[in-house]
């Protein structure tokens, strides 16, 4: 695929899916193109669908091809071309015209009839929960969104993506980390969630796994017993040389990122020593040309403030923040229209009395509606009821307040008075996405929780 200056104007949506076929052809250098993986992705869920046939066509390929992991997964089951010099143009021609014949579920009739159609092809469903990042089609872009992944290019770069729970912190991650690929960086994800409490706890344990895990990701053979056996050597720093060692071994830069990262907030020992850890990571690019290599992600939904005694001692204070709100009623209505419905402006007002911009929360109308499990008048009405849309969200949020008596205390304080005494509790609903406003008058996130909480507890 050829992006020359004029190309998007050039090759509209519209014309993209009306296409049966889509050929792209793929320089060593296509993983520098965020809109053509874009394309790609997009052609792929097309493919998905049995009404496209994706053609992929290598140029002058020496060996150094690259593509984000689902793009190459993608292109994987599909028959490959390569074209590397004029020579090579005639066969080429040849099994593109092979290709196209053995793919010819159209014939001219049918094609003229859907090109003079004015019915929609739509796209398929994904759905909620997800890494949405994975779904072009359905990605709502957050403002300053760009301009947080272009600071990944920064020697030494730290980003931070903080949102309540469900928020699209998680699908962000995976933009970073893809930005970071198309970009040339080796990558390393790690998921705090896949922890289990003793690991956490457990420094040593929590740095080993890291360690670990930062050499599978790299493609590079795990040494821990070598660095690890000094007794006399804090394992803070046997971390630390472990993964400047991993630097020295990379020829390109190297990108790290723990997503849910708050779940060490819990273990205030592990925590302070572990943040303390990545704040001196940080600040060794001052000296040793080395950390400048070293680049970080973290995502969290804490208040930081709450379990970090001195932010000077961490990375919450360096770097670019990239807050994650609810959605916009314009990026509401995009997002209605990726769906293919055309929900009317007192609709979308009555969906958003109940659920705010939550995107989980839309996306799961939004899914529920196309899917034609509930009619909208329907949906609203089982919006807040254990068996209704959603049941297992509102469950959730049920069994975390149930189980601890202070929590529910704080909710019955919080229908009653409108407000929460307890500091922590309160921050602590902040980050769960429960509550809005300051502490002298507090409300229910959505009209959701309201409604299913008062009869509840």
């Amino acid at each position: 695929m050829l992006e020359s200056a004029n190309y998007r104007n050039e090759v509209s949506m519209k014309t993209f899916q009306k296409s049966n076929y889509f050929i792209v052809l793929l320089s060593e250098f296509a993983c520098l193109s965020e809109y053509i993986t874009q394309q790609i992705q997009s052609a792929f869920v097309r493919k998905l669908s049995g009404d496209l046939i994706l053609i992929p066509i290598k140029i002058q390929h020496t060996g150094n091809f690259c593509l984000i992991k689902e793009v190459e997964e993608s292109l994987v089951n599909d028959s490959i071309l390569h074209w590397n010099t004029q020579s090579d143009t005639n066969e080429l021609l040849s099994k593109l015209n092979i290709l196209i014949e053995s793919h010819n579920f159209l014939n001219t009739s049918e094609h003229l009839c859907i090109e003079n159609s004015t019915e929609k092809r739509s796209m398929p469903l994904v759905m909620p929960g997800g890494n949405i990042s994975l779904y072009p089609h359905y990605y709502i872009d957050r403002s300053k969104e760009q301009d947080f992944l272009h600071y990944l290019l920064n020697e030494g770069a730290v980003m931070r993506i903080k949102g309540p729970r469900q928020f699209g912190k998680t699908s962000l991650v995976s933009k970073v980390l893809d930005y970071g690929r198309r970009h040339h960086h080796q990558v390393i994800p790690i998921n705090f969630q896949q922890l289990t409490g003793e690991n956490l706890k457990n420094l040593d344990s929590l740095l080993k796994i890291i360690c670990s895990q930062s050499s599978k990701s790299l493609n590079l053979p795990v040494r821990i017993n070598d660095f690890w056996e000094d007794p006399y050597v804090d394992v803070k720093m046997k971390c630390t040389q472990y993964i400047e060692y991993l630097l020295k071994e990379s020829e390109f830069p190297i990108l790290m990122a723990i997503d849910e990262v708050d779940r060490i907030f819990d273990y205030k020992e592990s925590s302070y020593e572990f943040f303390g850890m990545l704040r001196y990571w940080h600040e060794s690019r001052i000296d040793n040309i080395v950390w400048r290599k070293f680049k970080l992600v973290i995502a969290h939904s804490s208040e930081v403030f709450l379990s970090i005694d001195n932010i000077n001692q961490s990375p919450f204070n360096v770097g670019i923040e990239q807050a994650l709100n609810e959605f916009s009623l314009d990026e509401v209505k995009l997002f209605m229209y990726k769906h293919d419905l055309s929900l009317s402006d007192d609709q979308l007002k009555k969906l958003m009395d109940i659920v705010g911009g939550h995107p989980f929360l839309i996306h799961k109308a939004f899914y529920e509606i196309k899917s034609g499990n509930y009619t909208f008048d329907k949906f609203l009405q089982k919006a807040h009821t254990e068996d209704g849309p959603y049941s297992d969200h509102l469950k959730r949020h049920y069994r975390m307040l149930s189980q601890n008596s202070d929590y529910s205390s704080a909710v019955k304080e919080l229908i009653k008075d409108h407000k929460i005494k307890d500091l922590q509790i309160y921050y602590k609903f902040l980050a769960a996405g429960l509550i809005k406003g300051n502490a002298s008058n507090i409300q229910f996130q959505f009209k959701l929780y309201e409604l299913f909480l008062k009869n509840k507890l």
